[in-house]
């Protein structure tokens, strides 16, 4: 399958950010329209760009950037498109310091079982630990200065090339 040139973009910001290559780390996905990262194959999947609304945020997102927001004092000079990569990476990276009596699966169900609506089940879910450990791990990467430098330049590429396709 041929890279886009959004994925190509994606693919230097990856390999800038921590040194992984396009092919090890990130995969393109026609079954979902999200971002989303599995340890298990180290890879991040991003959504298809043709039909992606860049403009309008899910219920989720919003949680996702008020979390973000609240552990970060950078995260709001940047995209959703940033940090939804970055929070992937913390995935991967912090994939080995999980304990392994923590069961998703479990966590899940419990919080399932407490939100009274949605929109408090998206908040509580990025309180996981696993999703609180992939955000601390992409804020931390924002707090150096050289990182934001190096996420501006992405975000200036990427979507100058989405405008002109």
């Amino acid at each position: 399958m041929a890279k886009s040139k959004l994925n190509k973009i994606i693919e230097k910001f990856v390999n800038d950010a921590i040194g992984a290559s396009y092919d090890e780390y990130i995969t393109i996905t026609d079954k979902y329209d999200e971002f989303s990262a599995n340890a298990d194959d180290s890879k991040i999947c991003v959504p298809k760009w043709k039909g992606y609304k860049f403009n309008k945020k899910t219920l989720a997102d919003e949680e996702f950037e008020l979390y973000f927001y609240s552990v970060s004092n950078y995260a709001k000079e940047f995209s959703l498109v940033t940090l939804s990569i970055l929070h992937e990476l913390g995935h991967l990276a912090t994939e080995d310091d999980i304990p392994d009596e923590y069961n998703r699966e479990k966590e899940l169900n419990i919080l399932c079982k407490k939100a009274k609506n949605k929109k408090e089940l998206n908040r509580m879910y990025f309180r996981l630990y696993d999703e609180k450990m992939a955000t601390l791990w992409a804020a931390k990467w924002l707090s150096v200065k050289a990182n934001r430098k190096l996420a501006k330049e992405f975000e200036e590429e990427f979507y100058a090339t989405l405008l002109h396709k």
